[in-house]
């Protein structure tokens, strides 16, 4: 089923590639009319000025082929890029640096050897100064017509990344891509913030605590792309420059410790592999001890030292590998097995655009070295520093940790739902127990009534009788004698009754209707000033012991509450088939009572418990001066 569904996404994105193709087609977005563009030339020095670099021969500068390159990590970098208007009028062109942590930057127009506009920017200047507002840097350009222009850029990299993808754009053209990249990286983040919210309303169904770890590690890891982006320092720390530098790391850190907290309690590496939990929980603590100097630096260096940079990264790079190292000691012994690995092929791409992201501070990975990734997503946002492997990476993890966390939220309901089963059928068993006994126990009671003291009685009044022969001399002995006998014979009327209502033996003799009948007469005489009026409507009688005795207690009981409590002149008792169901209802025309009133105070509880036994509904209308209507619903495949 899941398959299905990954197919069926696959689907619906590549339909969507017929509009993402004009965006993705590099000669009809990055071709300008009329303008001739040289190859990118790349010139590193020390200390130098940009009129010595513009009397450098072309000898002299490192020809670059593609648009994507890595520079020097903190070291002085000299671009040159030369345009040939071949037009007859002015045109307007967009230079642009797609790495937003360019520590410093300044483009220079040669115009016949001179100098002419130039723009100072960079990673160290606060974001507001910037003439055009965009986290890559750009830089307006104006050529004349039929003449050829040098465009000069001096990079220092800093230290945080030295990877950068140089574009030229016609103007309008990069105005109308602005409209696609904010679309697509809204998506993004739309996307995930909602599978985001998702897992964690899914991890509080669970109630398993350790999946907030990779809840925390999804956000710190959106937080990181976020900042990559350099949507932090164009929208939330415009000003500070120093942070901006240093909160790629610090993101990228609790991004680390969560996600290797997360794999440790997932796999349970600290039962299962010691030494791999021993690495493991070192690198959470390198993470945490990072994350403080990271934090504290910022408060007194404008950029993190480079040693530190490369400790950092060598650092994920470690913990990527530890993390897919011990998903494969698990696979290898069975632990988890299935979702062992759905993770690895959740995991996998995400660890290669991690690996992505590292290899870049060592020169070895720019967004030009996937360019094939370009051909087979339906859409890629060229203008972005962080790769676009990246952002597909984390929404096919999310989807997959998602399929595994709704499949355990499934496995708990389940599970719950079973439990629960069990134990409503361990009440329903117990209570039908303990009203077997307790019918037992009258049954044992009524007996011992009927057969022992009630003989007593009997025995006692033949005596009385004997006594009474011997004494009929005596006016006043045989007064004496008819009292006691008077006396006796009441007695025994009493235990008969007591036997009867503890056993009715109509209800075995005769069938639950002629029982409930005698009943009814029974609470006639008790009660004459009540009209009571006795309705049967069905002639289903193959019940069970178990259910006649516990309907008649039931009736007995909500005749008794209302003899007590209703102060009724007219009761309807009725019993009546309905469809598949015994319906058993009796209304009364006495003072009612509040809806609110405790069910317990009312004497409802025991009937409930039986209606309960015999898998029934019980309804209650009632309201002061109206009167009261019981209804019971007993399904008639319980009562055989």
């Amino acid at each position: 089923m899941f398959f299905r569904k990954l197919l069926c996404i696959g689907f619906v994105l590549l339909l969507f590639r017929a509009n993402a193709a004009a965006v993705n087609h590099e000669d009809s977005l990055y071709k300008i009319d009329g303008v001739l563009i040289s190859k990118t030339q790349l010139f590193t020095g020390k200390n130098a000025t940009v009129s010595q670099v513009v009397k450098l021969s072309d000898d002299q500068f490192k020809t670059i082929r593609q648009e994507g390159f890595n520079l020097r990590l903190n070291h002085e970098n000299w671009i040159k890029k030369s345009f040939n208007n071949t037009d007859s009028v002015n045109r307007e062109l967009i230079i642009e640096l797609t790495n937003p942590f360019l520590y410093d930057v300044k483009f220079f127009t040669v115009d016949s050897s001179a100098v002419g506009d130039s723009l100072i920017t960079g990673a160290s200047k606060p974001f507001t100064s910037r003439p055009i507002l965009h986290p890559n840097f750009q830089y307006k350009i104006t050529l004349p017509p039929l003449q050829q222009t040098d465009c000069f850029i001096q990079v220092n990299t800093g230290t945080v990344s030295s990877d950068l993808v140089l574009l030229v754009w016609d103007k309008e053209k990069r105005k109308d891509y602005q409209l696609t990249e904010t679309k697509y990286l809204s998506y993004f983040l739309i996307i995930n913030i909602v599978f985001l919210l998702l897992i964690g309303l899914a991890i509080f169904q669970t109630k398993q605590k350790y999946h907030w770890f990779y809840f925390l590690y999804i956000l710190f890891g959106i937080a990181h792309i976020y900042t990559d982006l350099g949507m932090g320092f164009k929208n939330i720390w415009p000003q500070n420059t120093s942070f901006n530098n240093t909160a790629i790391y610090i993101f990228a850190n609790g991004y680390l410790v969560f996600g290797v907290s997360f794999v440790r309690n997932y796999f349970e590496t600290m039962k299962r592999t010691g030494q791999l939990d021993s690495i493991l929980h070192a690198l959470i603590i390198i993470g945490i001890i990072s994350t403080a100097i990271e934090m504290l630096m910022v408060f007194f260096l404008p950029q993190l030292p480079l040693w530190l940079v490369i400790f950092n990264t060598c650092v994920f790079l470690l913990a990527g590998i530890m993390v897919f190292g011990t998903a494969a000691v698990c696979l290898r012994y069975r632990y988890l097995k299935k979702d062992t690995v759905w993770f690895l092929i959740g995991f996998l791409p995400h660890s290669i655009a991690i690996s992505f992201l590292c290899f870049r501070v060592f020169g070895l990975f720019n967004n030009s070295k996937e360019a094939w990734f370009e051909h087979i997503v339906p859409f890629y946002i060229k203008t972005i520093h962080t790769p676009n492997f990246l952002l597909w990476s984390v929404l096919w993890e999310l989807v997959i940790v998602f399929y595994l966390i709704m499949r355990r939220v499934k496995y708990i309901y389940e599970s719950n739902n079973n439990m629960m089963l069990q134990l409503a059928q361990q009440r329903e068993n117990s209570m039908r127990g303990l009203l077997a006994d307790v019918e037992k126990e009258r049954k044992r009671i009524a007996q011992e009534l009927h057969d022992g003291t009630g003989v007593r009685l009997a025995t006692l009044k033949m005596k009385l009788t004997i006594l009474k022969d011997k004494i009929a001399e005596s006016e006043s002995g045989s007064t004496d004698i008819n009292g006691l006998m008077h006396d006796v014979d009441k007695l025994h009327e009493e235990i008969r009754g007591i036997s009867h209502n503890l056993m009715p033996k109509t209800l075995s003799k005769l069938g639950l209707y002629r029982a409930v009948g005698e009943l009814v007469n029974q609470f006639k005489i008790a009660s004459p000033k009540m009209k009571l009026n006795y309705f049967v409507k069905t002639t289903d009688n193959d019940f069970n012991e178990d259910a006649k005795i516990n309907i008649y207690r039931i009736i007995q009981e909500l005749l008794t509450n209302i003899v007590k409590h209703s102060q009724a002149k007219e009761v309807t008792l009725q019993l009546i088939k309905h469809h598949d169901s015994l319906m058993v209802s009796v209304e009364d025309d006495g003072i009612g009572f509040e809806m609110r009133e405790s069910r317990q105070g009312l004497g409802l509880s025991s009937i409930e418990s039986r209606v309960g036994v015999l898998n029934g509904t019980m309804s209650v209308d009632s309201s002061p001066g109206n009167g009261t209507f019981i209804s019971l619903f007993l399904p008639l495949e319980n009562l055989r």
